[in-house]
């Protein structure tokens, strides 16, 4: 303990019938720390400010406007807005106009998807779907061949015998795994 710490403090003489007070310790100036360290400038203690009245209000009217923005565009899906900067006739520049749509000519595998190329147009469709149906059949058919085969073959089985309680004539089971 500090002899400090141990040394009875003074106490003041009370009155009767006031309360006693009682002093546990006294700071000494040696050991304290200035009170330099409390006044330096924390640059981070204003780093946190509240909107004013006026940022609060453009933000809502921006939240509003966006929302109707959304709704437009949900309800017009198919419109497109013109940019500012440039003339909406550059904009839809690479689309053309049709007199009729009916009677207009119309290539088909203009603008396709790249994926497309690999797809191709079958003339007779019902005939490919026969001679698909067919080799699939003959696909099952040999599968089917081919794990009849490996279950019956006892070289590429595995079986095990297991005795029971009560030695060779008691309860057991035959387990046979198959390979595949």
């Amino acid at each position: 303990m500090d002899a400090d710490m141990s040394a009875k403090p003074p106490v003041a003489p009370t009155a009767a019938g006031q309360d006693e007070v009682l002093v546990l310790a006294m700071a000494d100036s040696a050991v304290q720390e200035g009170l330099r360290f409390e006044a330096e400038y924390d640059p981070f203690a204003s780093e946190q400010t509240w909107p004013t009245n006026e940022e609060i209000a453009e933000a809502e009217a921006e939240a509003k406007k966006q929302r109707q923005e959304e709704e437009e565009n949900m309800t017009f899906t198919d419109e497109v807005d013109a940019p500012v900067d440039r003339p909406a006739r550059v904009r839809s520049a690479r689309y053309r106009g049709m007199k009729s749509l009916r009677t207009s000519a119309w290539d088909l595998k203009q603008s396709l998807p790249l994926d497309y190329a690999r797809l191709f147009q079958v003339e007779d469709f019902a005939m490919v779907q026969r001679l698909a149906l067919a080799r699939g059949k003959d696909a099952e058919r040999a599968m089917k061949g081919q794990l009849r085969r490996k279950s019956q073959d006892p070289a590429d089985s595995f079986s095990c015998f297991v005795d029971g309680i009560g030695g060779r004539g008691g309860l057991g089971f035959r387990c046979i795994i198959l390979s595949w």
